[in-house]
């Protein structure tokens, strides 16, 4: 026996404890905030992230539970859509492969219709941009139309707004498979929380951490899971996503603090044959859980046009913008959604303005 090492470890855990007690009371007051506001305090956001740290996810998977009863299951989604007529065997089927693996991909892809369209669009609308300087980087609200041969930022992003007020992103967004998957996986009545489409651009090695380009996971809510669908064909030079597999439970204790991860620090704990590229023709379908190890691999050639979806236990955590119904062209299937399913898809609008 040690008595210096024994009291650095009790030092240590007493720390441990302290710092556990006052997230969990950080959290609860921005329960309450949000439960008020329909906001989530900055602190209390935080304070989330780091009881997974400092559970290894358990937090989460507790309050997911707490989630589970309190928002049950809608009796009566029917989930036909760009991913088939599915069964409630197909539903679990994938819901087993995502707890399973942390992704799934689709024998369906998205119709080459659809494609031509959504990225005709994406050629002439203007993008916001990440702006990249020695010290920070930031997205400007200056938008300007993605230059495929002169690109000035490795990614350009769409606002949700402008999402929204294309139909045929729109009808991904209400797409009634999707939503099946979602809450198959939830296990609750999922939220529609964000939705994104952007550009990724070589841009000969900078900016691959603010273009979400190095290995990371995701902690903007309690639970969630998200819906990629590749606009352009993805090869291992121009971008494919990539997953370290079954990293989305428990994970490495040198690998939970949140921040960007190297390609040597993942592989120093995962074995190579469990680190994926998702390549695959446009139209490729992947839905995954990205509280686990994931990151989009910089370009070398090419430009990638990705469109995503993401559905949550709950809104607590990120506040995420929302959507001005006034300025959506056809929103009755919306509208009659909302009436339908009000957890899903009433809380990613702006219901003060009609």
């Amino acid at each position: 026996m040690n008595p210096i090492n024994d009291t650095k470890l009790l030092d240590n855990l007493l720390f441990k404890l302290n710092y556990l007690v006052i997230c969990l009371e950080l959290f609860l007051k921005g329960i309450k905030a949000f439960q008020r506001d329909g906001r989530t305090p900055k602190n209390s956001h935080f304070a989330m992230v780091n009881l997974y740290v400092l559970t290894n996810g358990r937090f989460n998977d507790f309050m997911s539970l707490v989630q589970q009863i309190r928002h049950p299951k809608y009796p009566d989604v029917s989930p036909q859509g760009i991913l088939g007529n599915l069964s409630q065997q197909d539903l679990k089927e994938i819901a087993r492969e995502i707890r399973e693996n942390g992704y799934y991909i689709a024998s369906q892809r998205l119709n080459r219709d659809s494609i031509g369209r959504i990225f005709k669009f994406a050629e002439v609308t203007p993008a916001s941009y990440v702006k990249l300087s020695n010290n920070y980087s930031r997205r400007l609200a200056k938008k300007i139309i993605f230059t495929p041969k002169a690109p000035i930022s490795p990614r350009y992003n769409f606002s949700i707004q402008q999402i929204f007020e294309n139909t045929d992103l729109l009808n991904l967004i209400l797409d009634q498979s999707f939503l099946g998957v979602a809450q198959e996986y939830l296990n609750c009545s999922p939220v529609l929380d964000s939705a994104a489409l952007w550009w990724s651009a070589p841009f000969n090695g900078k900016g691959t951490s603010e273009a979400a380009q190095e290995y990371h996971y995701d902690l903007s809510h309690l639970k969630f899971l998200k819906i990629f669908i590749y606009l352009t064909d993805v090869n291992s030079d121009n971008g494919p996503h990539c997953y370290v597999k079954g990293s989305h439970t428990r994970k490495p204790k040198a690998l939970l603090p949140v921040g960007r991860k190297s390609d040597t620090a993942i592989g120093l704990h995962y074995p190579e044959s469990e680190i994926h590229e998702l390549c695959g023709h446009q139209g490729t379908i992947i839905i995954a859980d990205t509280r686990g190890f994931h990151k989009g691999k910089p370009l070398v050639s090419g430009n990638r046009l990705i469109f995503q979806l993401e559905y949550s236990n709950s809104l607590f955590g990120a506040n995420n913008p929302k959507v001005r119904m006034d300025k959506i062209p056809d929103v009755s299937r919306l509208r009659q959604l909302m009436d339908h399913y009000p957890r899903t898809y009433s809380q990613i609008v702006d219901l003060s303005v009609n």
